[in-house]
């Protein structure tokens, strides 16, 4: 797995990108504009933003028309937000202090560091009852015939596989037509076509299901070949699913259906 960028700008496009700046209105403009011209060396003041940024008259008043502060105060907050889920890990992080119109960029203390190590990632959250190893795990690709696979399909299951190999954890693969190991947890992978226990999906799917017995099964499939590797991209990335677990809530439920 490729190491994360700990640039300022990285971290920048990481923000923008998150789950709460993507919903929210103007506040990532204004970040970005506030921290390229930090790093351009600009002192800004409340008054050329309006103006540069919010299409304000120049010589407008400030304390009647306040869109500059306001929204800016609302920017911190949507950052406090974001450092405290989806980017509870970042080394670097960013702040505008209050009063200013400029940004700052710091390092996490190392408590904040550990306490964020030691909280279970979304994705960990998502794997957990597979990575506790208490039963059977058993990888279930779609297959042309019993010795041959798609290669979309293969390089999908090569990425699951090394997940569980990087938490250590057991994991079993077989062509769909395979026996099913009593109380084993399963992952189905694959499309309709070349695995039909997937059922019949019209985009990328994600989903989560929980057996009488207590297995978990997750699907993993897309209408073709060339989708799966996509799906599964985003069921082993961390921060693509710490941003799916903002909107869902603060556990993954039991049964849960994504489509990408």
């Amino acid at each position: 797995m490729a190491s994360r960028d700990d640039s300022p700008q990285a971290l920048l496009s990481r923000i923008v990108a998150s789950t709460a700046f993507r919903e929210s209105n103007g506040h990532a403009e204004l970040l970005q504009f506030v921290c390229e011209q930090t790093q351009a060396g600009q002192d800004l003041r409340e008054h050329d933003i309006g103006v540069a940024l919010f299409g304000m008259e120049p010589g407008y008043d400030v304390a009647e028309q306040p869109v500059v502060s306001t929204t800016m105060e609302e920017t911190r907050q949507w950052l406090k937000k974001y450092f405290a889920a989806e980017g509870r890990r970042e080394m670097l992080r960013l702040a505008v202090p209050k009063g200013e119109f400029r940004a700052f960029f710091y390092e996490a203390s190392p408590e904040q560091m550990a306490a964020a190590a030691n909280e279970p990632s979304a994705l960990e959250r998502l794997w957990m009852p597979y990575f506790s190893n208490r039963r059977p795990n058993m990888l279930l690709h779609g297959s042309l015939d019993e010795d041959s696979m798609l290669i979309p399909e293969a390089y999908a299951a090569v990425q699951v596989a090394l997940l569980f190999e990087r938490h250590q954890a057991r994991l079993q693969m077989a062509p769909a037509s395979a026996d099913i190991p009593g109380g084993a947890n399963v992952i189905l992978l694959g499309t309709p076509q070349t695995n039909t226990a997937v059922g019949s999906v019209e985009c990328g799917v994600v989903e989560r299901k929980l057996t009488e017995q207590g297995q978990v099964i997750t699907i993993l499939a897309a209408p073709r070949p060339e989708g799966i590797p996509a799906v599964v991209g985003f069921a082993v990335s961390e921060e693509l699913l710490e941003r799916a677990l903002h909107q869902v809530g603060p556990e993954w439920p039991p049964f849960f259906r994504l489509t990408l």
